[in-house]
């Protein structure tokens, strides 16, 4: 439980870092993955294969919601990877998020 809570600070806290308020995660007591809410209007479906391609993958929201809604949230697993590839994989979704205007 100690390994997958670390895991899971350091990608909530790579998240604050990188795209402050603009991208809320839920604090999820267990499990691995993360929900992460960005802002209405945003659509992630697009932007996923865009970020395979550059190293890091994410779920887009429609996948995970019963009526194929949550355009703008993406699921994202914390217990794979260790603590720096977190910090990297989170900056580069950053770098995505951010060139498709996401992160204003």
């Amino acid at each position: 439980c100690q390994i997958f809570r670390a895991k899971r600070d350091t990608m909530l806290g790579a998240l604050g870092e990188t795209m402050g308020s603009t991208a809320v995660p839920n604090h999820p007591d267990g499990g691995l993955y993360l929900w992460v809410r960005l802002p209405e209007g945003v659509d992630t479906v697009p932007v996923v294969e865009k970020a395979r391609q550059r190293g890091v993958a994410f779920g887009a929201g429609p996948a995970y919601s019963p009526e194929g809604k949550a355009h703008n949230y993406i699921r994202l697993c914390f217990g794979y990877h260790n603590l720096q590839e977190t910090r990297d994989g989170i900056a580069l979704l950053a770098e995505v998020f951010s060139e498709e205007g996401f992160l204003g």
